[in-house]
């Protein structure tokens, strides 16, 4: 026996259904890792507005600390209470902090969407896997049905039909899996503008301070 001999029977006989299940259980894995995501990434949003107000109050002195919405949840606030707590070492400290703190939040927000765009990628790949196996078998269905003279044309075309449905499965999978990911991506792309705009306004602030102190010490 051949090697082309070897996986056409190792297909037939395995046939196409076992490629439907793997699909179906990649749908489940999309489900789960989504709703995960959606509530992580709901725990880190928050009113830019807000969280800005929230920051100039304590800024002013109008607040002993920032009273965060959402227990300081938010992206912007996790990173700007890392700030603050290295305001009083200059704006070169405070500004590398907060850097190294939405690295790190960010990749806790990547968390496991590779997961949603390897299966967007590759689910259209597995489905045509199932479709090609289930051909094959069609094909061999044929071949024996020929070899006593029997014909079997509208049996292979009803199994063709069926081992396309893998193919569309794949795509039924997959393009939701791309959707959601791209929308994860933009909403990471929000909150880390968000996060942006409160930093400056810590920075601008710890500036504006410095400014005054080497004003009054000019005097």
């Amino acid at each position: 026996m051949d090697t082309v001999e070897f996986f056409k029977d190792v297909m037939v006989s395995s046939g196409a259904e076992w490629v439907l299940w793997f699909l179906i259980a990649l749908a489940a894995v999309v489900v789960a890792i989504s709703l995960e995501r959606w509530f992580y990434f709901h725990r880190r949003s928050g009113d830019t507005r807000a969280l800005a107000s929230v920051l100039e109050d304590y800024l002013r002195g109008k607040t002993p600390s920032p009273a965060w919405p959402n227990s300081g949840q938010a992206l912007g606030a996790r990173v700007v209470e890392a700030g603050l707590a290295m305001m009083d070492q200059g704006p070169e400290a405070t500004t590398q902090t907060m850097q190294s703190r939405l690295a790190l939040e960010r990749e806790l927000l990547e968390r496991r969407l590779v997961v949603l765009g390897t299966i967007g990628n590759n689910a259209p790949f597995v489905g045509l896997l199932g479709t090609v196996i289930g051909v094959v078998h069609a094909f061999e269905e044929l071949g024996r049905a020929a070899a006593v003279g029997q014909q079997q044309s509208a049996t292979v075309m009803i199994g063709i039909a069926e081992a396309l449905v893998t193919t569309a499965v794949g795509l039924f999978v997959a393009i939701p899996s791309v959707a959601i990911y791209n929308y994860f991506q933009r909403r990471m792309g929000s909150l880390s503008s968000a996060t942006e705009v409160l930093s400056r306004l810590l920075l601008a602030h710890i500036a504006a301070r410095a400014q005054g102190m080497h004003s009054v010490a000019g005097r």
